[in-house]
């Protein structure tokens, strides 16, 4: 049980999310986190996590957690904290454990043609820029040697 301190009930709860999350000193030595929320009835923190734990072959592929059990908050409230862990067997594979985390659709090899065209559409624009200035510079260095030419002809 933990002690509701004048500090975590009725702050200011301006510009804050409907849902978020706090930390609880427990003791010296933890903390706790849960999800808070408050509205204009009060404020609420669930306090009760439930683990669903999913095992194949002796190894956990699988860790759904979940809070559940919304408690109102007010001064002087003793706080229930409760846990409850579920094991279950899972049909998923040690090897295949991450693929829920990946999109396939996502990570499909497709060809960008857009981004091909456009990067070639950008060199074509850069050689051209880099011409233009290479032979504006050219042009004035002829003119001027070709001047210098004439000067010593005189």
């Amino acid at each position: 049980m933990v002690d509701v301190k004048q500090t975590l009930v009725g702050g200011s709860v301006v510009n804050q999310p409907k849902e978020t999350y706090c930390q609880i000193e427990l003791d010296e030595e933890g903390l706790a986190a849960f999800r808070y929320a408050a509205d204009e009835d009060g404020e609420y923190l669930w306090t009760h996590k439930r683990l669903d734990i999913g095992v194949n072959d002796g190894s956990i592929v699988d860790v759904n957690l979940t809070s559940e059990a919304k408690f109102k908050l007010h001064v002087g409230a003793k706080i229930p904290l409760t846990y409850e862990v579920v094991w279950k067997k899972s049909p998923v594979k040690f090897e295949d454990r991450f693929d829920k985390y990946l999109d396939p659709s996502f990570f499909q090899h497709r060809i960008h043609w857009f981004s091909i065209f456009n990067s070639f559409m950008m060199v074509i624009f850069l050689v051209g820029l880099v011409s233009m200035i290479l032979m504006r510079t050219l042009k004035k260095d002829y003119q001027r040697y070709s001047k210098d030419e004439e000067m010593d002809d005189v």
